[in-house]
């Protein structure tokens, strides 16, 4: 065979081998893309985002977005970031969430109690059982327990009017609202101050109120036909409904018909 002719027949062949090869096999399947390497954290930029959220007044939106991507970098293999530095970011978006609780807490104190504060309160119990959280709000959980507990003070007020005068119980309800109400952070607040006040106005008319009806109450007792207890019936004394204990042992005295 000529020399010349042996390349264009291997040439020949191998294009029909590879056409019987489409034709019994046909078109080979493509490639499939090349995949995306995994999205890697940027540890100083996540903690700059938490650093913005600490920064800020407390916003449980903002938190669960920055939770939200920190978890899914966690999920993800490849993420380039070990669980140590995982845990340290949580840990770390933890204590700021904390902290943009206490920017709000703050200015809370600046308005003088007349913004909302419940529901950050209500978060801050939560949040202080996290780690490094605790110290952060131990301070603030304290005072506006405090404050709380002054606001529902004139409840407890209603109550002792509405049983027997007791003098050791007042001395104990004056301690404790001047206790309150002294707690530096809110003292100055202006619903504060009122609440003390009117505690206080309260307890001093009820002894002086126990003191007038005792007398009149004693001598009925002894002698009840000598009933003088109309005074104290409310057309004659304005004050007697809230006394309630008073208010109806004068009425089955018979002393109002």
């Amino acid at each position: 065979m000529n020399k010349t002719l042996k390349p264009f027949l291997f040439i020949l062949v191998a294009a029909i081998i590879i056409g019987a090869m489409y034709l019994l096999g046909g078109t080979p399947p493509p490639e499939p893309p090349p995949q995306p390497p995994p999205a890697r954290i940027d540890m100083n930029q996540y903690q700059s985002k938490c650093n913005l959220l600490g920064d800020n007044q407390w916003s449980p939106s903002a938190y669960s977005n920055l939770k939200m991507e920190l978890e899914t970098y966690t999920r993800q293999s490849g993420s380039g970031v070990a669980q140590e530095d995982i845990d340290n970011l949580t840990t770390y978006l933890e204590q700021k969430y904390a902290m943009s609780m206490v920017n709000t807490y703050d200015e809370w104190l600046t308005k003088k109690g007349e913004s909302n504060i419940g529901d950050v309160y209500n978060a801050m119990f939560k949040q202080s059982n996290l780690p490094g959280c605790k110290a952060i709000l131990d301070t603030p959980i304290f005072v506006i327990n405090r404050y709380q507990q002054v606001v529902g003070f004139p409840n407890r007020i209603t109550q002792f009017l509405s049983q027997e005068y007791n003098e050791a119980q007042k001395s104990s309800l004056e301690n404790e609202i001047n206790t309150l109400c002294n707690t530096y952070q809110i003292s100055e607040f202006e619903n504060i101050f009122k609440i003390k006040i009117n505690a206080q106005n309260e307890l001093d008319n009820f002894k002086k109120y126990y003191i007038e009806v005792y007398e009149y109450i004693d001598a009925y007792k002894r002698n009840p036909a000598n009933n003088r207890l109309k005074d104290f019936c409310k057309n004659n004394y304005i004050n007697t409904s809230k006394y309630y204990f008073y208010d109806e042992f004068i009425k089955k005295s018979g002393a109002c018909n």
